[in-house]
């Protein structure tokens, strides 16, 4: 508890509003670049930021739950990732677009680079690690993701450039549940549908 004027006030208080100013509805196409309207349009009717994050959190940790080991380090296809790969490639790409966020917020107006999102699946061990490793890593990156949104408030609204496109923090947030939503559904057609 604090106080403001000898009244006292509950401290979640102002964490809730953080929150509830963070709306889909709010997004504007012009926070975000074309390319990734892909996956702001995978979580429509959420309309809270965290909503959102933790929906797509607990729909990767629900279907990981139920693929077969022998399938996890197996690819549909040459060339394609094994679905530990794309778990992998989800912390991964979370990492990168929440630390965009980040310096974003921050009215830091560093153009930042891409990256090479093949280069990080194949250049990492990620079909050697028990699948609880890789589990344990994406719930811990989401955690981190989910705090530094929940305190951002206003700021999230702030851009940047990122892969030399404009963007605004709060976009990456969707963007990261969207793109979870995306891979899921193609982990669920070309892997395993849960059934």
């Amino acid at each position: 508890m604090i106080q403001f004027n000898n009244a006292p006030h509950q401290i979640i208080f102002t964490l809730k509003q953080s929150i509830i100013m963070i709306l889909l509805s709010e997004l504007s196409p012009d926070e975000y670049a074309g390319y990734f309207s892909r996956y702001v349009n995978l979580i429509k009717g959420e309309e809270n930021l965290l909503g959102a994050l933790a929906t797509s959190r607990d729909d990767i940790l629900d279907y990981y739950g139920t693929i077969p080991a022998k399938m996890l380090s197996v690819a549909y296809e040459a060339g394609k990732w094994t679905p530990k790969q794309v778990l992998q490639h989800l912390s991964d790409t979370e990492r990168i677009m929440a630390y965009r966020a980040l310096r974003f917020s921050r009215n830091d107006k560093t153009p930042l680079p891409g990256f090479e999102q093949d280069d990080y699946v194949w250049n990492y061990n990620a079909n050697d690690l028990p699948l609880e490793e890789l589990l344990a890593e994406y719930r811990i990156v989401r955690q981190g993701t989910e705090r530094l949104f929940r305190n951002m408030g206003d700021t999230a609204t702030r851009t940047g450039t990122g892969s030399n496109l404009k963007m605004s923090a709060r976009a990456y947030a969707f963007m990261i549940a969207g793109h979870d939503r995306h891979h899921l559904k193609v982990l669920r057609e070309r892997y395993w549908n849960g059934k």
